[in-house]
């Protein structure tokens, strides 16, 4: 078997997504070799963490499916988005990443 490079490797993706839609595709870039890196809000974490406590959320006990199945092979960072010192340092524009993917309203 040959073992082959995987089709997005060196790209770069800041992931400021949040409930489904966002984190899927990014994890679909994810599972195509992108570097992802979930930034969630410093001290609760992204809100889509606690779907799994909702009565349509797939219920497996002490296992968040929801959470794992649309946030596999990222990594995550705590992250400020209201600091400008934080976002020169670690968000979109620092120079970390190629692209970045959000599912927020401008302004």
């Amino acid at each position: 078997m040959t073992q082959t490079t995987p089709l997005l490797q060196g790209l770069h993706v800041v992931d400021l997504a949040s409930w489904i839609a966002g984190p899927a595709a990014t994890t679909v870039l994810s599972d195509f070799g992108a570097d992802v890196i979930k930034v969630e809000p410093p001290g609760i974490g992204d809100t889509y963490r606690y779907f799994s406590r909702l009565s349509l959320s797939p219920q497996v006990p002490g296992f968040n499916y929801s959470w794992q199945m649309d946030n596999r092979n990222k990594r995550s960072i705590a992250l400020n988005l209201k600091s400008a010192a934080s976002l020169r340092q670690h968000g979109p524009g620092s120079g970390w990443s190629t692209t970045s993917w959000r599912s927020l309203i401008p302004g």
